[in-house]
């Protein structure tokens, strides 16, 4: 169910928040505060769906318990002309298939954010993170036959385990490429339907 269907459905926006407060990630940062997982559905995800910015994803269990969410946003992954050079000349090949370059040299990629994934730590049975990702593939998927873009990518901390998550599902990193949050870049390629005939 998304965040605007519960919007639509005129559920009380308080009982909305409540329900965004019981979801709980992990780590916390050192500071106590919560990483930006948490944060992100708890002050920010019902104002980026009103105006359309991104679309949230709640995951619940048949007793209505949120098990986990992601957010997605219809947004082009753009590679800096000093990044490219870091690229093998084969991945640049395959990235400016499906993009094209700016004026500034950049590669502008036509693709999908996997902006936020996380599953709810604050209950005892969560959904695996393997299928929380697939759930969020599948999505961006059925949106890829609608409108055309062929990659999603996302970006992530510099962190082993998390970076194997993400290729373990087949997620490739952007050799040598930082994002301006200061995180690593990874990328897939959506699946294509093949024609019948």
């Amino acid at each position: 169910m998304t965040l605007q269907q519960l919007l639509d459905n005129g559920m009380e926006r308080d009982e909305i928040k409540k329900l965004l407060l019981s979801f709980k990630s992990i780590p916390q940062n050192e500071d106590g505060n919560p990483n930006d997982v948490e944060f992100f559905l708890h002050e920010k995800a019902i104002n980026l769906e009103r105006i359309g910015a991104s679309r949230t994803y709640l995951v619940f269990d048949e007793h209505g318990t949120l098990l986990g969410y992601y957010a997605l946003a219809s947004k082009p992954l753009i590679i800096a002309k000093k990044n490219l050079k870091k690229l093998s000349s084969n991945q640049r090949t395959k990235l400016r298939h499906h993009g094209q370059d700016t004026e500034s040299g950049a590669l502008q990629v036509y693709s999908y954010l996997l902006g936020q994934l996380g599953k709810n730590y604050n209950i005892e049975n969560s959904i695996d993170g393997k299928d929380l990702l697939t759930l969020a593939y599948n999505s961006i998927k059925a949106a890829s036959e609608i409108i055309n873009a062929k990659y999603i990518w996302l970006e992530c901390e510099d962190n082993h385990k998390l970076k194997n998550f993400y290729s373990d599902f087949g997620f490739k990193e952007v050799n040598g490429y930082t994002s301006k949050n200061n995180m690593k870049v990874m990328i897939l390629k959506i699946e294509q339907k093949k024609n019948s005939h």
